[in-house]
């Protein structure tokens, strides 16, 4: 009890940056996905980029939450965290060409085709689940192979909320499409990729007051 003050009271506290992610618009989108329409990555990027997945849940995904009758397909975070997205046509197709690409390596290999991780959609030519490591090591190796803008594999998820809200999505839209916990969560992610929404929304009030002839 010698010293007669807290010194932790002298230390000034670090302020938290913002991360500012590198987004894609939809033509970069578009040409990624050319780029990538030979490779393992297409559907994995595909879906990633349409539905805003997390790197976890596009991996971890399982042909028992994609129910093509209903065209609905199920994403899952956790045990206790899950969302319903629409299945929709071009994704269905990709889908059922990635099944006969499992069901042909199946037949090629033979007996030396893993079969512990068939219930997964990703997986490689033996039947090993894709790695976290390989996907994201093979994108990276690609955008520079063809000199596209640098991102991170979770900036396409970024990508996602930014095409959306270009398109006039609300954040409560995109906060449920991408399965926040919260709103709040969404709204600090994506403040600052709003400056477009906004001037569009001081436009339509210039005409609902007349401002403009």
């Amino acid at each position: 009890e010698l010293i007669s003050t807290n010194v932790a009271d002298k230390v000034r506290k670090p302020k938290k940056k913002q991360f500012v992610s590198q987004v894609y618009n939809q033509h970069e989108i578009l040409k990624l996905l050319d780029i990538l329409s030979e490779e393992k990555l297409y559907l994995v990027v595909l879906l990633t980029a349409f539905y805003g997945l997390r790197r976890s849940e596009v991996l971890g995904l399982k042909w028992s939450a994609i129910d093509f009758l209903n065209k609905k397909i199920m994403i899952t975070k956790n045990s206790s965290s899950y969302r319903t997205l629409p299945l929709v046509e071009t994704i269905e197709r990709a889908l059922v060409n990635q099944a006969k690409w499992q069901q042909d390596n199946r037949i090629l290999l033979g007996e030396d085709y893993i079969l512990k991780d068939s219930e997964y959609v990703f997986t490689m030519e033996d039947g090993r689940l894709m790695k976290p490591q390989y996907v994201t090591h093979r994108l990276s190796k690609l955008i520079k192979k063809n000199g596209l803008k640098k991102i991170r594999f979770h900036d396409l998820r970024h990508s996602n909320a930014s095409i959306m809200l270009d398109s006039g999505q609300n954040m409560k839209s995109i906060q449920e499409w991408l399965g926040h916990a919260s709103y709040s969560t969404t709204a600090n992610l994506y403040t600052h990729l709003t400056a477009g929404v906004k001037e569009r929304a001081a436009e339509a009030l210039e005409n609902a007051f007349g401002f403009k002839e």
